[in-house]
């Protein structure tokens, strides 16, 4: 299964399968290269919620909502799932607790957006040109250029003087 979430909103992902139950628990670990759930791969941090609990609706035994809050950064992340399961290795009798437990992948959460924290410069009354980097960025995406230092910040739902929206050319 295939997820995709935005950066900075809350991300939710529907997981789809047999038997699955309430006490069933989904854990977000980063997507590198080699990572396989039920091994020691930490989960990430990047999300406010890494590991939780199925929301209680909609719920069925094929179907899971879970809600891991806001993403802070984009990139690529496995849904690894734990079946209400206690691994033999650890020292404890507590199903979904450590990391072997989450022992199932039930797919990939994508997080779009632009990298955080870069800056870009033009010249006053001169054409501007500058390339956002980020994650599965898409043509209907735009960009709002706010000063640096204004009391402005992304998102801010303040309509008076803010700058203007551009869209994206060419994402990649």
């Amino acid at each position: 299964q295939s997820f995709r979430c935005v950066k900075n909103v809350p991300c939710e992902a529907t997981v789809s399968g047999n038997l699955l139950d309430s006490a069933n628990t989904a854990q977000l670990s980063e997507a590198v290269a080699g990572a396989v759930c039920g091994t020691e791969l930490p989960f990430t941090e990047t999300l406010e919620i890494p590991r939780a609990l199925p929301l209680s609706s909609p719920a069925s035994p094929s179907l899971r909502t879970f809600q891991f809050g806001r993403a802070s950064q984009e990139g690529a992340f496995l849904v690894c799932y734990c079946p209400s399961y206690d691994y033999a290795g650890d020292t404890d009798v507590v199903k979904c607790n450590s990391h072997p437990e989450y022992c199932q992948q039930a797919g990939l959460l994508r997080v779009s957006g632009a990298v955080s924290g870069e800056r870009y410069f033009c010249v006053k009354q001169a054409a501007c040109r500058f390339n956002v980097t980020g994650e599965m960025l898409q043509r209907q995406d735009r960009v709002q250029i706010i000063p640096f230092g204004s009391s402005y910040s992304c998102g801010s739902s303040a309509q008076s003087s803010v700058p203007s929206t551009f869209s994206l050319s060419r994402p990649q």
